[in-house]
């Protein structure tokens, strides 16, 4: 079996106060870190006050014994997992034979929140990571880090600030670039995947059953689940200003020419947390934006005067009840620009940080599912930023002067709280699909 992402054995190795990060190995190998022996050489390995972190492997994340013997102790386990196929056990671990010996006493599992892990079983906190199989011996299990105890008094060597490409692995993000460049959106990419993560771990605390509400794990949750890792893509479009988002594989595709900012891969995360919503077969976001016959009204304090905020409303006599997404509420004014809301947009439309795609089609469909799919990634946009109290939803009407002019005084909605009306509808969609998704 070929294996050890960083190291292969067939002697006598000790390791000592070291970090094994981001190792892997390709499918069909094992020992994303260390690989112990092979089929013509036994090994004997020693590890002692060492991290093993998101390594990768499709035998044993981080270890993998093939012939010999591996011990290791007051040593931490973090996140490690089978690649390609999460739930398989060996996520930290992987004994090929009940003959060998793998053994792993006093060592801190964070992700097992103190519980001693279960050869051969999931791991209930974050499912797929830092499991073993049936033939790996587990000792005692530590309530901390012993790095700096009597045990390890030696600091581990101190890990540096990765860039934002490295960073982004820690979400399972893949940067791919098929023509132009990312160098110019890398810090974009960050803050809006961050920002992203952030919003949706807050929104889990108390809605979902994950013990881990940290913003990354969060996001791969919520986000990717236990698929391939979100591949973001630099390509050559047939409209090369825009970016499309596929789920099934998912990935996020921008053209050369689109101008990427945090706002716009904020945008098409919505795209994808839509389609994530409707896989998990709770109704996807935008049909729960779009549901015809329903409609979200302001909060104006007169309930018989009370406008469409967004839904079914009629607003041409000739035209009928149709579906719209509504001027007002967002969290910064835009020209609506009226086409089929996938070509390209409109010269005379007026995209902005919080409108990414302000398609507004009026025609005799109840709802057009084009306008719809993106008035819900926009809404999704607005409620990041708004629960992170920086931007999105505001009590504004944008029309008129106040398409552009965010200071006008004509922008106030009159009392009618708008911007509150979209965020109180996406606090409770967001609440109620964590709770009808027991794996968020």
């Amino acid at each position: 079996m070929n294996g050890g992402g960083a190291i292969q054995n067939g002697g006598n190795l000790v390791i000592q106060n070291s970090i094994f990060l981001r190792n892997q190995f390709p499918v069909a190998g094992g020992g994303g870190a260390i690989q112990n022996g092979s089929i013509f050489d036994a090994g004997t390995v020693s590890i002692s006050c060492t991290l093993f972190e998101q390594n990768s492997a499709s035998y044993g994340g981080a270890l993998l014994n093939v012939n010999g013997s591996m011990n290791v102790f007051n040593s931490m386990f973090k996140n490690n997992q089978i690649a390609g196929n999460p739930f398989s056990d060996g996520g930290a671990a992987h004994n090929v034979s009940s003959t060998l010996n793998l053994s792993l006493n006093n060592n801190y599992w964070p992700t097992w929140n103190g519980a001693i892990p279960i050869p051969g079983g999931d791991n209930p906190s974050t499912p797929g990571q830092d499991t073993i199989n049936i033939f790996v011996t587990v000792g005692n299990v530590l309530a901390g880090d012993p790095t700096g105890t009597a045990n390890c008094p030696n600091p581990r060597p101190r890990r540096v600030a990765p860039t934002p490409d490295q960073e982004l692995l820690d979400y399972q993000i893949d940067l791919v670039t098929l023509a132009g460049s990312w160098d110019s959106y890398l810090n974009d990419l960050l803050a809006g995947t961050r920002n992203t993560a952030i919003a949706l771990a807050i929104q889990s605390i108390g809605n979902s059953i994950s013990t881990d509400d940290s913003p990354i794990a969060t996001f791969r949750r919520v986000m990717i689940g236990n698929g391939p890792n979100l591949i973001l893509e630099r390509d050559s479009l047939t409209n090369n200003t825009v970016c499309v988002t596929t789920g099934d594989i998912p990935k996020i595709e921008c053209g050369t020419g689109n101008t990427t900012s945090q706002y716009t891969i904020t945008h098409e995360y919505g795209h994808l947390f839509s389609y994530r919503t409707g896989q998990q077969g709770t109704g996807s976001l935008v049909n729960r934006m779009s549901t015809v016959g329903s409609s979200v009204k302001d909060f104006y304090p007169i309930i018989e005067e009370r406008w469409v905020v967004f839904g079914v409303t009629t607003r041409d006599s000739r035209i009928g009840s149709e579906w719209y997404r509504g001027l007002f509420g967002w969290g910064s004014g835009a020209i609506p620009w009226r086409s089929d809301c996938k070509g390209p947009v409109s010269p005379t439309s007026v995209p902005t940080n919080f409108q990414q795609n302000p398609c507004d089609i009026v025609n005799l469909a109840a709802v057009d599912p084009n306008e719809a799919e993106e008035a819900s990634a926009d809404m999704f946009l607005n409620w990041v930023y708004k629960i992170l109290g920086d931007g999105g939803f505001l009590n504004k009407t944008w029309y008129a002067a106040c398409d552009t002019n965010i200071n006008s005084p004509q922008c106030d909605d009159g009392g009618r709280q708008s911007g509150d009306a979209r965020y109180q509808w996406m606090r409770s969609q967001t609440s109620a699909t964590y709770a009808a998704n027991s794996s968020w």
